[in-house]
């Protein structure tokens, strides 16, 4: 069985992916893919990691956890999503480093199925936006508390995810950017879930719909229903045209309050996050999904 863990990163689509995921559940059942509600298995995957601490399970533990994310039903393929399975927002920068926990915490979710296919999913986010929106899911913490020393201009996604290939180099990593998810959203989905990426699901342009005005959504549902376009990227295109016709004022900003930071910061940090991308695609096993 194919066991697909949706690991954040944390401030990302706010469990959008999982919400999606959910509302097409009897789509994806159809072909095989199961998508347990987070109360069947957050609790109890958190219970058997604390016991096994990095051993892998055995076959009857391997047996009991299929049994109960699959609700006793036939599939090829699970998904488990959950930001905070590798850990918490609070310890995001614990020993100032970029989840410094995919050294060793990936490892453990493989070991909970060592006799089966396990991969892994994520969604990064350029680091002059995303300290700020992750310090804000923290509770109580001081921004210098948050980041336990970490500088905010020399934060590289392609460093930590080196760790998760170093870690699981077994595992293939589906990995997309944040600020690309609206475009490539129905595609996310569709490779998150195993299945093929034109397949019709609800909500499959939500985030979007977000960005765009009313006129711009109805013309939207109209030029992807007629004719509806035969490739993914034909239907990026039409996306595109109409986010960028129509995008709301200032959908497409996102402020950046870091103190002391200014224009010349942020373009810093924004090109080390696009140089990222070309070393992250280079990492072995990893899938860059780009619009």
């Amino acid at each position: 069985m194919q066991i697909v863990f949706h690991i954040g990163a944390h401030a990302t689509d706010g469990e959008r992916l999982l919400r999606t995921l959910l509302k097409n559940r009897e789509t994806l059942a159809a072909q095989g893919v199961a998508v347990p509600g987070p109360a069947r298995y957050r609790g109890l995957l958190h219970e058997v990691l604390l016991k096994l601490r990095g051993q892998r399970a055995s076959a009857d533990t391997q047996a009991m956890l299929v049994d109960e994310l699959t609700e006793g039903t036939k599939a090829r393929r699970v998904i488990l999503s959950y930001d905070s399975l590798i850990c918490g927002p609070n310890n995001i920068f614990e020993g100032g480093q970029l989840y410094g926990r995919f050294a060793d915490k990936p490892a453990w979710l493989a070991d909970l199925f060592p006799d089966h296919d396990v991969s892994f999913a994520l969604a990064i986010r350029n680091p002059a936006t995303f300290v700020t929106a992750a310090h804000g899911l923290t509770r109580d913490r001081t921004l210098a508390d948050f980041l336990s020393g970490a500088d905010p201009m020399r934060l590289s996604w392609a460093t930590t995810l080196a760790l998760l290939t170093r870690t699981v180099p077994e595992a293939a990593v589906t990995v997309w950017c944040n600020e690309d998810a609206p475009l490539l959203w129905p595609e996310i989905v569709c490779a998150v879930a195993g299945i093929d990426p034109m397949t019709p699901l609800r909500s499959a342009f939500e985030p979007l719909a977000d960005l765009i005005d009313r006129d711009g959504l109805l013309a939207l549902r109209t030029a992807l229903a007629d004719p509806p376009p035969a490739t993914p990227a034909a239907r990026r295109a039409i996306m595109a045209d109409h986010l960028e016709r129509h995008a709301l004022p200032g959908a497409l900003d996102e402020e950046v309050t870091l103190p002391g930071w200014t224009d010349a910061h942020v373009d810093a940090v924004s090109r080390a996050y696009d140089a990222d991308l070309s070393r992250i695609a280079r990492l072995p096993g990893v899938r860059v999904m780009l619009p």
